[in-house]
């Protein structure tokens, strides 16, 4: 489990950096909390004509990446690239990408254009957490009481999966595979939570398609791994209850694109439920966890993603 006692809020280390869109400045914990928006259509787009801008949205952009590595990954000329998207932009749908895409057919938007400042998001928001976001050896305390220390600190965050949604990238994966994450996806501190968030449509019972993920990350990994934690301060001892009270159960980092991960435990779980009939309720069920060693960064599916999302954006002017 996490040794790591104590998580500050990021706002206290960001109250001085910024983010500029359209000539509008956002401090950097408010863009990335744009990430847990579940805006529906309406909203969404009611948000981006007063702003003059498209938030961040996380079931747009995970759609994206995960459904579309073909673009992200090829080098299309740009007349593959209209071809391409005239058929496939939306080819995969769940209940949100169809309601979005009902919306920009219904209000003649242009879908383009939309794709496009899509992709800037992805850019924006990978540099972001990249370049602005402290490291969490610079935030978190570190107890060293000798150099022999034999004690290694370490992050464990925890990934439940709607398995619908992220089928693609939950495949073939067995003990001593790496894997390279290739969307984003909000984590949590908290395992109860991401148990919660595993779920399968069409059969509530097949322990294989109940998916969490345990990503370790080392304390020699803290140099490189961004403090992105966009909920507010936590305690590793603070109760299931007092943070849903707080609206602080999700106790959530953010796991940047790109991620190298190595598979090394798979096993399957039992889950008795927790219910506070009054507040929050977990069912009962059985799933698959796999454990992860975070290893570092694809730099190389990185920067192919970067570049096409540049061909990309330019080919949409």
């Amino acid at each position: 489990m996490t040794t790591i006692k104590f998580f500050p809020s990021l706002r206290n280390y960001t109250g001085h950096i910024s983010i500029s869109r359209n000539k509008k400045k956002s401090n950097i914990a408010d863009f990335l909390s744009e990430w847990r928006a579940d805006d529906d259509a309406d909203d969404y787009f009611d948000l981006s004509k007063s702003n003059n801008y498209y938030r961040l949205n996380y079931s747009l952009i995970t759609y994206l990446l995960i459904n579309h590595q073909e673009l992200f990954l090829n080098n299309f000329t740009k007349n593959e690239l209209l071809n391409y998207l005239k058929d496939n932009m939306f080819y995969f749908k769940n209940s949100k990408i169809k309601e979005y895409e009902e919306y920009i057919e219904e209000n003649d938007i242009n879908k383009y254009i939309f794709f496009s400042e899509q992709l800037k998001n992805i850019q924006k928001l990978y540099k972001t957490i990249l370049i602005k976001i402290p490291t969490c050896n610079s935030i978190l305390t570190i107890h060293r009481d000798s150099k022999s220390r034999k004690k290694v600190e370490k992050i464990v965050l925890y990934r439940g999966f709607n398995y619908q949604r992220y089928e693609k990238i939950l495949q073939d994966i067995n003990i001593d595979s790496i894997i390279t994450t290739e969307t984003f996806l909000s984590t949590s501190i908290q395992k109860v939570v991401a148990i919660k968030f595993a779920y399968n449509y069409d059969d509530h019972n097949d322990i294989n398609k109940h998916i969490v993920w345990k990503i370790i990350i080392e304390e020699d990994m803290f140099k490189i791994f961004n403090y992105t934690f966009i909920s507010d301060e936590f305690n590793i001892e603070d109760d299931l209850l007092t943070l849903y009270l707080n609206s602080n159960i999700e106790c959530e980092f953010i796991l940047n694109m790109g991620a190298v991960l190595k598979c090394i435990a798979i096993n399957a779980c039992d889950f008795e439920g927790y219910y506070d009939l009054q507040y929050y309720e977990i069912p009962k069920k059985r799933y698959t966890e796999y454990t992860f060693k975070f290893m570092g960064w694809n730099n190389e599916y990185i920067d192919r993603v970067n570049n096409s999302i540049n061909k990309c954006i330019s080919y949409l002017k």
